[in-house]
């Protein structure tokens, strides 16, 4: 349950060695890279590699066959099929026409479908004709105009229509607020007639040259034609399923090939070279160095050297946060603070225990304890939802201090009768609410006082004695803290005894004046020689803000953690109200409906508050006492043969 301790290596061998060293000891191994080159590049004759990786646009290829193909990405073996790039490129090329020529036909298919019904929306138009089409198109001393006008306008001026010889208009069909028509008028008119009908809001519809026959008959010819695309296409859907069903291993097996090679030879990157020889830097967990070690004892030409990390000046090592058991579960909180800085103590462990200690005690209740920990069941099993842990985690803990305080969803008698205890009842009197609000601040204070002494070991373990001794988490700072309090106890009713002037002296005094030099003789004790500040001036004004800060944010941490207590009293108060509604409890005949709905609403309601708030006295009041974060990812070169490969290069 801490951060992983690190080795650096430098590794070097053969050029020709390298991608076989690369597969046998960095790929997929616990091997962090780092950029050799940025490291290496002032000695003469040292060079990155800059050739462009050859798996590449093969493997882009690959993954947009597989989009085609609706493949998932995913690992097969390859290991033993032989595999090369040529091969490979051969078999995609030929795979690859195959489903673009049924993916082309039925791109045809679908395109005349769309015609046939366009043309079918057309001749829907017509019912009313008997004439041959195709002889209206071959009309040598005649033009026909098919289309469409405002009904209001047709029914103006139909009898100057049946007045005119110059042209004939034929009504065909109605719809709406528009009739269809078409008319036919000489071929020596037709610019006239043309700009006549333009004026009347005619719109043409032209008619497609595929019709022939009646109307109807051309009609009947579009909707066989339509049956036939449909089922050619779906046949060719069909041949397509097939091809993917019946290559899907094989062209998993070449995406995983090609994964590995390309993934493999980007390890380029992070490498140099001379005229013969490699050389790449990285760091390996102390766990994983003996294998590490065995791994490179297979090639007699390669060499390696290893530093602690204190010996290493050109990197910063990598964190690899290791917890096992439920305070795995509570990492990503830990993440999104920060990741710890190498050598930093890891605080999931806290996190786990005290997250779920205040979740308790903020949210107690029997029934919705048990209703979160179902709800978080199901969002890890269905939705693989990290968080779903955690509820369950918290839902357990609600349970735990649902029985101490008597809460079976809201009800505080049921669990009293039924078990025969006496819980205790946070609204029952105002000394229990003032004891409830009394713990949770004292317990804030052991909270706090846990965290000044994380923060002071750590100080300590690393020789920060600026850290350590004068800040304001500190040993100066737990002592002003203790000051602070024991001179606001009195207000709360306790003993005056201790409060004289040598208290505030050695208690207030003399831990203000060390936190005001803390930079300063923080150096002094680190015998660094530029201890002095640059200006007084501004030197004392900085600091003056700070510790009035520091003084204000003792007290104001403190009572933060009466929102423990508050949310422990409103969760009391809400299901008081609820009952109240229902007009009565589950063993008093309360209406059934509205103690479901309330508890749901409730439990979903002040879950979700309470989670937040936890995490917020997590992060404000006990990890800005202690922690920094900051720390860089330990990246080992794994692939993740699920990845999209489209996605990940663009």
């Amino acid at each position: 349950m801490a951060v992983a301790a690190m080795t650096h290596v430098t590794v070097s061998g053969l050029v020709e060695e390298l991608d076989d060293v690369v597969h046998a000891c960095i790929i997929n191994k616990e091997f962090h890279p780092e950029n050799t080159i940025g490291v290496m590049d002032k000695f003469k004759g040292f060079f990155p590699f800059d050739q462009d990786n050859p798996y590449t646009e093969p493997l882009r290829r690959l993954s947009v066959i597989c989009a085609k193909a609706g493949v998932e990405p995913d690992y097969r073996g390859f290991e033993d099929l032989g595999f090369d790039v040529v091969a490979v490129e051969a078999y995609l090329a030929s795979l690859e026409e195959d489903l673009d020529s049924r993916a082309r036909r039925r791109d045809e298919l679908e395109r005349l479908k769309a015609e046939d019904l366009q043309v079918l929306n057309q001749l829907s138009h017509l019912s009313g004709m008997n004439a041959n089409l195709v002889d209206l198109f071959q009309l040598k001393h005649a033009r026909f105009r098919f289309g469409r006008m405002p009904k209001e306008i047709y029914n103006h001026l139909s009898a100057h229509f049946e007045n005119r010889t110059d042209v004939y208009f034929y009504l065909t069909g109605d719809g709406g607020d528009y009739i269809y028509g078409m008319y036919v008028m000489p071929t020596s008119m037709e610019e006239k007639i043309d700009a006549l009908f333009l004026s009347l809001h005619f719109e043409r519809i032209y008619i497609s040259g595929r019709v022939h026959g009646t109307p109807e008959e051309a009609a009947d010819m579009m909707k066989e034609e339509i049956a036939a695309a449909e089922v050619e296409a779906e046949s060719l859907l069909l041949e397509i399923e097939g091809i993917r069903e019946e290559q899907r291993d094989k062209l998993l097996s070449c995406y995983s090939y090609l994964r590995y090679m390309n993934d493999s030879f980007d390890i380029r990157r992070y490498a140099g070279h001379t005229e013969k020889n490699f050389y790449i830097m990285g760091w390996v967990p102390d766990s994983e160095m003996d294998g590490f070690v065995a791994g490179l004892k297979g090639f007699p030409s390669v060499s390696y050297v290893y530093d602690d990390p204190e010996g290493v000046d050109d990197f910063t090592p990598p964190t690899k946060i290791v917890n096992r058991g439920p305070f795995k579960l509570f990492e990503p909180f830990t993440v999104m603070y920060g990741l710890p800085s190498y050598g930093e103590w890891d605080p999931t462990p806290v996190v786990a225990l005290v997250y779920t200690l205040l979740f308790g005690v903020m949210f107690g209740d029997v029934g919705q304890g048990l209703l979160l920990a179902a709800a978080g069941a199901l969002m890890w099993r269905v939705k693989g939802m990290w968080m779903g842990r955690v509820l369950v985690c918290t839902g357990f803990a609600s349970v735990v201090f649902g029985f101490l305080y008597g809460s079976f969803f809201g009800d505080e008698e049921f669990l009293a009768h039924l078990l025969g205890y006496r819980p205790f009842h946070v609204l029952a009197s105002g000394a229990n609410t003032n004891r409830m609000l009394f713990s949770v601040v004292f317990a804030g204070v052991g909270i706090i006082n846990a965290a000044m002494v994380i923060n002071i070991v750590g100080g300590f373990r690393h020789k920060n004695y600026e850290k350590a001794l004068f800040s304001v988490s500190g040993i100066a700072g737990m002592v002003l803290y203790w000051g602070i309090l024991l001179k606001v106890l009195p207000l709360m009713g306790f003993s005056h005894g201790l409060l004289g002037p040598a208290f505030t002296l050695g208690s207030i005094v003399l831990p203000v004046v060390l936190i005001f030099f803390r930079h300063p003789l923080g150096k002094l004790m680190a015998r660094s020689p530029d201890w002095k500040p640059a200006s007084l001036s501004d030197f004392i004004l900085e600091n003056l803000f700070e510790m009035v800060e520091a003084c204000l944010s003792y007290v104001s941490n403190s009572i933060s953690f009466l929102r423990v207590g508050a949310f422990a009293i409103s969760h009391a108060a809400m299901m008081m109200v609820v009952y109240m509604l229902a007009g009565g409890a589950w063993l008093k005949g309360g209406n059934p409906l509205v103690i479901v709905l309330g508890n749901l609403f409730v439990a979903g309601l002040e879950g979700l508050l309470v989670g937040i708030q936890t995490l917020r006295l997590m992060y404000y009041e006990l990890f800005s006492r202690f922690y920094t974060g900051g720390g860089k990812p330990f990246s080992p070169m794994v692939i993740d043969y699920r990845a999209r490969e489209t996605e990940r290069i663009g």
